[in-house]
């Protein structure tokens, strides 16, 4: 068993490398590291000196970060000798994929993989659409839009955001291209203050929706099948009010054996490639932008483009 001490970064994860690449799915592999928990206050990589020995601190976090490098989770830790602890890294697989040989229009509906994901518990995803909500200052009786609704998760928690009295008083309208999903939907918000529709997106304008005090898309503008620059001037032009608000959300993220990984995967690339996210990012800062929205760009797993006017 490895147990490292005062080596760099590059020759933990050299070593750490090599016996990895040779695990296959659901294998570990352990080792020992400086207990973080012995030394407060320390940066990652900073020498130290216990009881005549040299170290090299690294932070919980640290080592969390360094197993997904590596495609692994920390599945055990436990106490050794001091000062050191035990990690164990668990080899991952590949990208979840859906489980189910659904139609098309069905791939994120009420019996896909995409159905066993909440991101509001996700503590990153949560906090940064729980700020984004709270920049949008909502009147009472505003009319919502959220897009790519599928079952509302992110309708969940307006009355924590908003307060009951005034979440009593909103009106929400959700759209997904899910027939599952929606009915899922329809199911969780009953109350009449909830109406729901089964579209695509590019036929947005056949629904003839009047004008919305906030909109909400989130994780539904990268699809392929979306014409996202396309649907944003039509949002914007013919369904926002003069005083309103837009919650964009493009995902940055994927799962990996549960585990959700920091940067969406390309084909061709082994590791997060950014180009065409921070290109749609740019173009919806802009258009915003022209249009007299303040503009704040936020986010880790989810990158949300909020948009106060």
């Amino acid at each position: 068993m490895n147990r490292f001490t005062d080596e760099t970064l590059f020759v933990v994860l050299d070593a750490l490398k090599m016996q990895i690449g040779e695990l296959q799915r659901g294998q570990t592999l352990s080792f020992q590291a400086l207990n973080p928990s012995a030394i407060a206050g320390r940066y990652d990589g900073e020498a130290l000196t216990l009881d005549s020995n040299e170290f090299r601190y690294r932070s919980y976090k640290a080592w969390n970060d360094l197993a997904e490098q590596l495609n692994c989770r920390i599945s055990d830790l436990r106490q050794v000798s001091p000062p050191f602890v035990e990690f164990t890294f668990e080899k991952l697989g590949c990208s979840n994929r859906a489980l189910t040989s659904l139609p098309a229009k069905e791939k994120y509906g009420a019996e896909s993989e995409f159905a066993r994901i909440d991101r509001l518990e996700e503590p990153a995803c949560l906090f940064n659409y729980s700020q984004a909500l709270e920049r949008i200052q909502l009147r009472e009786g505003a009319q919502v839009l959220a897009l790519g609704v599928n079952r509302g998760d992110e309708l969940t928690i307006f009355p924590k955001i908003y307060g009951a009295d005034l979440f009593q008083s909103l009106r929400f309208t959700g759209v997904d291209h899910s027939a599952s999903a929606i009915d899922e939907a329809a199911r969780r918000f009953r109350a009449q203050q909830f109406q729901f529709f089964v579209r695509d997106l590019n036929e947005l304008p056949s629904l003839a929706l009047s004008k919305f005090d906030l909109v909400i898309c989130l994780n539904t503008l990268q699809s392929p099948s979306v014409n996202r620059q396309k649907l944003l001037r039509e949002l914007v032009q013919e369904n926002l009010k003069p005083r309103c608000g837009v919650i964009l959300g493009l995902p940055n993220c994927s799962y990996v054996g549960g585990e959700i990984m920091y940067g969406a995967k390309s084909k061709n690339y082994s590791e997060p490639e950014l180009s065409l996210l921070i290109k749609d990012l740019a173009f919806f800062k802009k258009y915003l932008q022209q249009h007299k929205f303040k503009v704040t760009i936020t986010g880790k797993y989810d990158v949300l483009v909020t948009g106060v006017r």
